[in-house]
């Protein structure tokens, strides 16, 4: 696809997340970003991400991703994320947006479900 400056690659959105490399990869840059938020705000070491992440407000694809990680990747990971000091575009986001809607889309589907109904816009 094209943008502004540059080029994007296209995504089929019927692919499970964890099977597309460039998800995977922007999943891993998002979690470790968002791991690094999360020491800082919760006054955590960064030193210890490796034992916290599991408390971490992440997607569950940046888990999936962070979990592969050994604990002596993910412990070099964070610091290094935290002094490189790379601010993640809205784009960036992008994964965490996509799960966050599937989710509430499958909510509204098993509701309408249960209930018999079939759903129309308000």
């Amino acid at each position: 696809a094209q943008v502004n400056y540059g080029n994007v690659k296209v995504i089929d959105l019927e692919t499970p997340s964890e099977d597309v490399e460039l998800e995977r990869d922007l999943a891993r840059k998002t979690g470790l970003d968002g791991l690094v938020f999360d020491c800082l705000y919760n006054c955590r070491s960064l030193t210890d991400a490796a034992k916290d992440f599991g408390a971490a407000k992440l997607s569950a694809l940046e888990k999936k991703v962070l979990g592969d990680m050994s604990d002596e990747d993910l412990v070099e990971a964070v610091p290094k994320t935290w002094k490189s000091s790379e601010s993640l575009s809205a784009v960036a986001s992008w994964q965490r947006a996509r799960e966050n809607c599937h989710r509430e889309v499958q909510e509204i589907i098993d509701e309408c479900r249960s209930q018999g109904k079939q759903y129309t816009d308000p």
